[in-house]
């Protein structure tokens, strides 16, 4: 039997690539069948179209083949139970958690998260530097990282990766572009920027080098004509704890104020926010 599941997954492995690089949609009757999947096996749209397409659209064969690949049932307070497939906790997968897991040893470190050096190492690997790039956070952010400050608890990281659809470092790599561009919306980055206080810092006041380290990674690739002379204030003039309703009003300021003539004291920003704007006046940095 455990053969049989080592070959089911390795021709699933196989035969994906094919599947998933055709551009053409799913038909009208193809679509209400990955629908039906979905329904009765609690997975999502991508494994769903993989089974039935090795099973050539037969329903019956696909359910059948997906329950012999391993599967796992959750059960629900209602009585009722969602079965899904084990495809993501694989081998593959748990070798590349404790890759990076590995490198925490001996730090008081959380059992089955990635934490201090271990987030380092996933930096490293997939090529971005959390001090001055955005990647690490997004990725925090995508797969939902909540339960700690700085931390991918081992299910947030295999459940965040299922519905990425990502089982090796290689699947990550060719998911940077797409997931970049994740938080391209005004609301999307909104959304991801109120996320970042939470996951860098426990409570609601952060220090300010904390701050400002976040800020700089990322507001990077924002257009926000007076972040620069904000962040520079910030840490050669006043280094005050950042409340997260401030960390929230700043991002509202730097978004909506282009030049100093856009700025109203009376518009209610964070008083860090008129701190600095009068710095600028007194200092005659004011630009129209």
């Amino acid at each position: 039997m455990m053969l049989k599941i080592i070959i089911i997954i390795i021709i699933m492995e196989i035969t994906q690539r094919n599947i998933f690089s055709n551009n053409k949609s799913l038909t009208p009757e193809q679509q209400d069948l990955v629908e039906q999947f979905k329904s009765i096996s609690g997975s999502n749209e991508k494994i769903a179209a993989k089974f039935l397409e090795n099973n050539s659209w037969d329903l019956v064969s696909a359910l059948n083949f997906f329950y012999e690949s391993g599967e796992s049932t959750t059960f629900h307070e209602d009585g009722t139970a969602t079965t899904t497939t084990n495809l993501y906790d694989s081998q593959t997968l748990t070798q590349l958690f404790e890759t990076f897991h590995r490198a925490d040893i001996g730090d008081d470190m959380i059992d089955d998260a990635l934490q201090h050096h271990a987030l380092l190492k996933f930096c490293d690997a997939i090529n971005t530097n959390p001090e001055d790039d955005s990647l690490l956070y997004i990725v925090a952010w995508l797969i939902n990282a909540v339960s700690a400050p700085f931390t991918f608890t081992k299910q947030e990281f295999f459940d965040g990766m299922d519905a990425l659809g990502c089982e090796t470092l290689m699947d990550i790599k060719e998911s940077i572009s797409d997931w970049r561009q994740e938080i391209g919306s005004k609301k999307k980055f909104r959304e991801f920027y109120q996320f970042v206080f939470g996951f860098a810092n426990r409570g609601k006041i952060m220090r300010c080098a904390t701050a400002l380290t976040l800020w700089r990674a990322i507001l990077k690739d924002q257009h926000m004509p007076l972040r620069n002379a904000f962040l520079s204030y910030m840490e050669n003039h006043s280094m005050e704890p950042v409340s997260q309703d401030a960390w929230e009003g700043i991002l509202e300021f730097l978004t909506e104020v282009k030049n100093d003539d856009d700025y109203d004291v009376d518009d209610g920003y964070p008083s860090i926010v008129d701190e600095f704007m009068m710095h600028r006046t007194e200092n005659g940095e004011k630009q129209e």
